[in-house]
């Protein structure tokens, strides 16, 4: 049996400068013009990361294995929650692993 736990605390603070763009057609005429307003900003983003993990593996015999695991994961800068689940069989028609005796 497995298990972890990560915790990362996360900060940016710069300056973004955005100028007009403009889109044309071959023959020189607009498209498309996106501006940006304000085109100059200071972003200041600070958010904690979170993740917690178990995980168990099962060796059924020499030739089956079984994993199983949780994983969840949190995150405040791009805000989302997600949790998964892990079941995994492996097979192998030929024993892995034969000992000496």
């Amino acid at each position: 049996f497995k298990g972890g736990l990560d915790l990362q605390r996360s900060s940016f603070d710069g300056i973004n400068y955005s100028q007009q763009l403009d889109v044309k057609r071959l023959s020189g005429s607009l498209t498309e013009r996106t501006t940006y307003s304000p085109a100059s900003t200071n972003p200041a983003v600070t958010g904690t990361e979170f993740a917690l993990f178990a995980q168990d593996r099962w060796r059924l015999n020499d030739r089956v294995i079984f994993e199983l695991g949780f994983r969840f994961d949190s995150d405040d800068i791009v805000p989302s929650r997600s949790a998964a689940t892990i079941c995994q069989a492996s097979a192998s028609p030929l024993a892995c692993c034969q000992r000496a005796r």
